[in-house]
C-alpha cells in the first residue's frame, strides 16, 4: 500500500477504540501507549462497539489499512521503541563512504563487466589474459584502499564492518569478476581469515600472503555428498600415522578446487568424540598425491565441463601434522570464530 503522510492524530479518528489507542502524537504518550496495555475503561468499551461496527460497514480490508497507517505514523513520530532504544535507519550513507560507492560502481560497471564477456574463468590468475587484463584493475583497486575490505589493516583490507560490506557487496555481485579484483572472492576470503586466525608464521608467508596478494587461489573442500554441508555427518576421516595423518574419504562441492595452489580440508579425525568436536581442518597442498578430483561440478550458468566445484576422492593424502588448523577436534569451532563481525 503506498499512504499519505499522516500524524498518529489525523489517523486517530478512524481507529478510535482499537487495541492502540493513541490520543495525540505527544512522544511521551506514544512510548507509554506502546509499553502498557491499561485496563478497558467503560468509554473504550463504548468506542470498541464502533470500531467493530466500522468494521462489519466499511470492510476488514479498509480497517487494516487505517491501522498500517497509524502504525507508520507512530514509528514515524517516535523513532524509538519501548526500551527507548533508537529504532529507525534512514536507509542513507554518510557521504565520504557515498563516494566510495559511487566511484566503486562506476568502476564496475565501466571497467570490471567487460571482463565477463571477454575472459573465462575468474580464478584462472596465471592465464597470460588474465594477467594482461585483471592485473592492472586489481592495482587500481589497492591504490584506492578497497582491496580485502572483509579483512583488518594487519591483514592489508580496511576492516569494514557488514554494514558497509553488504553495501559495497551489492555493486560487486553485479559482475562476476567484480569479487576478484577486489580481493575477496569465495572461498579465498574465509580461507585467508582461517589462516589469519590459526596459522603458523610459515603458514602464513608460504600461503597466507600469495593469496591475500592475489598470486594464488585456493579450495575449501567440506561438503560431503550424503551429508550435505553437516558437519556432525560426516565420514571422510584423517588417521595419525607417525608425524603425519593420512586422509580418506569423498568430498563434494569443492569450491575452486580445479584451480587452487591448496586446499583446506575439514575431515573427521576424532569419531568417538562428540559431534560438533570430531572434525579438524588441514592445508594440504594441491600436488599432494592422493587427490583425485573426479569431476567439476557446475553450478548456475557455468557451462559443461567448466564447473567451479570438484567433486574429490582423497586416496591415502598424507599431510604432516604441521598442517593442523587451530585444535584438533575443533574444526567447527574455528570457523563459527572466523565468521565477520558486525
Amino acid at each position: 500500500f503506498f499512504f499519505k503522510q499522516k500524524t498518529a492524530y489525523e489517523i486517530m479518528p478512524s481507529l478510535v477504540g482499537s487495541e492502540i489507542c493513541i490520543r495525540d502524537s505527544d512522544k511521551s504518550k506514544l512510548i507509554s501507549q506502546l509499553s502498557e496495555k491499561k485496563p478497558m475503561s467503560a468509554r473504550k468499551l463504548e468506542k470498541t462497539k464502533k470500531i467493530e461496527s466500522e468494521k462489519k460497514k466499511n470492510g476488514l480490508r479498509k480497517y487494516l489499512v487505517n491501522m498500517l497507517r497509524l502504525r507508520r505514523a507512530l514509528y514515524k513520530e517516535t523513532n524509538t521503541i519501548q526500551r527507548g532504544k533508537l529504532m529507525s535507519w534512514g536507509f542513507d550513507t554518510d557521504p565520504e563512504f557515498q563516494g566510495v560507492l559511487d566511484w566503486a560502481a562506476e568502476f564496475v560497471e565501466k571497467k570490471v563487466a567487460p571482463l565477463d564477456l571477454v575472459l573465462n574463468e575468474s580464478y584462472m590468475v596465471n592465464d597470460p589474459d588474465f594477467i594482461k587484463l585483471v592485473r592492472p584493475l586489481q592495482d587500481e583497486v589497492k591504490n584506492r584502499g578497497l582491496w580485502a575490505c572483509h579483512l583488518g589493516p594487519d591483514l592489508g583490507g580496511p576492516g569494514y564492518g557488514q554494514l558497509k560490506l553488504a553495501l559495497l557487496n551489492e555493486i560487486l555481485g553485479t559482475s562476476r569478476f567484480a569479487p576478484i579484483v577486489f580481493g575477496c572472492q569465495a572461498p579465498d576470503s574465509g580461507n585467508a581469515e582461517i589462516l589469519a586466525h590459526y596459522g603458523t608464521e610459515e603458514h602464513k608467508e608460504k600461503y597466507l600472503k600469495p593469496l591475500l596478494d592475489g598470486e594464488i587461489v585456493s579450495c575449501f573442500s567440506m561438503t560431503e555428498p550424503h551429508a550435505g554441508a553437516d558437519p556432525t555427518m560426516f565420514k571422510c576421516m584423517a588417521v595419525e600415522d607417525g608425524d603425519h595423518y593420512v586422509i580418506n574419504g569423498e568430498k563434494w562441492y569443492s569450491s575452486n578446487a580445479r584451480h587452487a595452489s591448496f586446499l583446506i580440508v575439514m575431515v573427521v579425525t576424532d569419531p568417538e568424540a562428540a559431534p560438533h568436536q570430531r572434525m579438524s581442518q588441514f592445508i594440504v597442498p594441491a600436488e599432494t598425491p592422493g587427490i583425485n578430483i573426479l569431476r567439476n561440478v557446475g553450478v548456475g550458468t557455468e557451462a559443461p565441463g567448466k564447473g567451479s566445484h570438484g567433486y574429490i576422492r582423497y586416496e591415502n593424502v598424507r599431510v604432516p601434522k604441521t598442517n593442523m588448523l587451530g585444535p584438533r577436534g575443533q574444526a567447527f569451532a574455528c570457523l563459527l570464530y572466523t565468521s565477520p563481525s558486525p
